[in-house]
């Protein structure tokens, strides 16, 4: 099995980041922790936006686009308001499977496995995670739970 490219790799690849900023970042990392796509983001050399796309292509997950989705009310209350706003998730569709019912579930770090299997034991769905910014996952959480109009059928993002 071919080893996974780097995160930094596949931002050079694209031409979003310069070698000089790779390192400036990776060296910040060494020094004060953290990950290299939220230091990168912070020192505005990328956009969430690109991290996102690095993401996705790196781990092989798709990631989401909540302005083409509609995403029905039952599905969103699959999961409580409390856990979606605690671990920066958010439902987004069901399917049957042969492995059994899935739970789509948007994710800003789709690698947190136990975060996975906490909703998985709450909604004896299997989960399949896809990639969403963080801020967008925050913001859609918001405009769902805290709207003050009345309540759809199901909620399309703006």
């Amino acid at each position: 099995m071919p080893e996974r490219k780097k995160l930094g790799e596949i931002l050079l690849e694209a031409g979003a980041i310069t070698e000089k900023q790779l390192r400036e970042a990776l060296e910040d990392q060494r020094k004060y922790g953290g990950k290299l796509g939220e230091i990168l983001i912070d020192r505005r050399y990328i956009s969430e936006r690109a991290y996102l796309r690095a993401l996705s292509q790196q781990l092989k997950i798709p990631a989401i686009d909540f302005t083409k989705s509609t995403i029905p009310e039952q599905v969103i209350h699959m999961v409580p308001q409390e856990i979606q706003e605690r671990h920066n998730v958010f439902p987004v569709a069901t399917k049957r499977t042969a492995r059994g019912n899935v739970l789509v579930l948007a994710m800003g770090d789709p690698t947190n496995v136990a975060v996975q299997d906490e909703i998985r034991f709450m909604t004896g769905y299997h989960i399949e995670p896809v990639i969403a910014l963080e801020s967008v996952i925050r913001q859609v959480i918001r405009d769902y739970w805290y709207r003050q109009e009345g309540k759809d059928k199901a909620m399309t993002v703006k």
